[in-house]
């Protein structure tokens, strides 16, 4: 006869080496629950820098990088400093440097581009003070022979650069070469060392307006400007998305409507449409939210896509007319640093805002920022697959928030939306100001709980002396920050943001001030 041994083993009676394994392993959920459970627990897994670390990343929308060796409590430190920054607005170096006059820049992944007169391609990594990241800078060639780039994008993590050359009459195809970002030599990754495709009017002129990397895909929009005497003289736009890595296309469509665009996943697109007739009153702006992986690569209208969500705006007052409308989001979502980054920490894989910048006309100008959530995009995927189009009332009064700001958004300069952060100019009484707005949804409640604060849903009025027709009221809470900065132009000035850094583009003197988190 045999009997069981029973012995209870109380988790705080364990060695701490062995305690704290086994809490470092606990996601920040299940970390929460812990310290539930008894005081002494909760007081250990707040005192431990290990555990801190992955409660406080959490709620800061952050991730750990796994290429990153420090100790947890330098991780810690990097964090406290690095939110501290950004919360208040207090910058540790402020640098300038100057614009390059060719036109052709980007902003990704904490990397600035810009092209010069001879077309060589300046890179410069920002620093970071808090993520101890180091300035880095270096050039590109193109060599592309005799072709003339027009456009170009890249993705660090991916050691990508991607450039663009129109075509021509001798070479009738729009091309995109497939290099290395940091050594400019054809990727290895891609099976051919360009995309091609080509086009059939060539009497006017292609011309490349967006360009965007999600993961394995590239999105283009292009656009065809007829010549002023040809008899058909009507202009064309056309998107598209390839598989960069094996060539293929996944979405060929018609769409001349479209200002912009962003990837929402590795499977959807979200277009910005505005429609303009020859009355701007009529104007229409909305958004298409388009399943490309579901969709074959036939050309087609947009009107012919069987995979997609129409995702209206209200009606506007008559004698309003629609001025600009255009989205932008910045890092893609799922995106993750490359091996070569070793810094501690990026913004979480799904902490995403995208910012829609819209501006009306009626006697004045109007601007709005409509801020939507990667959420709310992935409800409006989730509904049954014959919902072709949503009002604004089944999609965006509880899930997003409308802002009705001071300045419009630049439609140059649209790099103002990273993560969770989105950066407005503000303008109070003749000063300038950088407004911060996060929409980071954890530290909103916490900050609802340890404050009692929180943002009530924002009123929009409509009606005769305004340019929505009804009252519109949202409510997907934020904070937000905002800081002066002296001396300044408003209406020559564009601001964008990084991960580190906030970048003012200072049109009147050709420079760009980066102040450094």
């Amino acid at each position: 006869m045999s009997t069981a041994f029973h012995s209870k083993v109380h988790l705080l009676s364990l060695p701490n080496e062995m305690l704290d394994r086994i809490l470092c392993n606990l996601n920040f959920q299940a970390l929460l629950k812990c310290k539930e459970v008894c005081k002494k627990l909760k007081v250990y897994i707040e005192s431990a820098k290990e555990t801190s670390y992955i409660i406080e990343l959490a709620l800061a929308g952050l991730e750990h990088n796994t290429n990153n060796t420090w100790s947890k409590a330098a991780c810690l430190e990097s964090l406290r400093k690095y939110q501290s920054g950004w919360e208040k607005l207090e910058w540790s170096e402020e640098t300038t440097i100057p614009m390059l006059t060719a036109g052709m820049w980007d902003l990704y992944g904490g990397i600035l581009a810009q092209a010069d007169e001879n077309q060589t391609f300046h890179f410069l990594r920002l620093p970071s003070d808090s993520r101890r990241i180091e300035k880095k800078s270096w050039t590109v060639e193109p060599n592309v022979g005799d072709e003339v780039v027009k456009d170009f994008a890249f993705d660090p993590s991916q050691d990508l650069l991607i450039l663009i050359t129109p075509p021509t009459a001798a070479f009738p195809h729009m091309s995109l070469y497939l290099r290395t970002l940091m050594t400019n030599e054809n990727h290895p990754l891609a099976i051919q060392p360009f995309l091609r495709h080509k086009v059939d009017l060539l009497t006017g002129r292609w011309i490349p307006t967006s360009l965007k990397i999600m993961q394995d895909y590239i999105g283009l929009v292009s656009f065809y400007r007829a010549p002023v005497d040809e008899e058909d003289s009507s202009d064309l736009k056309e998107f598209r998305i390839w598989n960069w890595k094996t060539d293929k296309l996944e979405l060929a469509i018609q769409t001349n409507d479209t200002r912009s665009f962003a990837f929402a996943s590795d499977k959807h697109v979200i277009l910005a449409n505005q429609y303009i007739p020859d009355d701007l009153e009529n104007s229409e702006c909305y958004l298409v939210l388009i399943d490309f992986k579901a969709e074959d690569e036939k050309m087609k209208k947009l009107s012919e896509v069987q995979n997609s969500v129409k995702l209206c705006y209200p009606d506007r007052v008559a004698g309003t007319a629609l001025m600009s409308f255009g989205i932008s989001s910045e890092l893609p979502p799922g995106w993750t640093p490359g091996k070569d980054d070793t810094s501690p920490f990026f913004v979480a894989k799904d902490e995403r805002i995208f910012t829609v910048s819209i501006r009306f006309r009626r006697g004045r100008d109007f601007a709005f920022d409509h801020f939507i959530p990667l959420a709310a995009f992935q409800k409006c995927t989730n509904r049954p697959s014959s919902t072709r189009e949503l009002k604004w009332s089944e999609w965006a009064p509880t899930e997003t928030r409308l802002i009705q700001t001071s300045l419009p958004a630049s439609l140059v300069w649209a790099n103002f939306t990273y993560g969770s952060r989105s950066i407005a100019r503000e303008l109070r009484k003749k000063s300038f100001s950088a407004l911060v707005y996060d929409f980071n949804q954890r530290a909103c409640r916490r900050d609802a709980i340890l404050n009692g604060t929180s943002t009530a849903p924002g009123k929009i009025v409509g009606g005769d002396e305004a340019v929505w027709k009804d009252t519109l009221e949202t409510s997907l809470p934020f904070r937000v920050c905002s800081r002066s900065l002296p001396n300044i132009r408003p209406r020559t000035q564009a601001l964008m943001c990084s991960g580190d850094n906030i970048i003012l583009v200072d049109n009147t003197s050709g420079e760009m001030r980066i102040y450094t988190f």
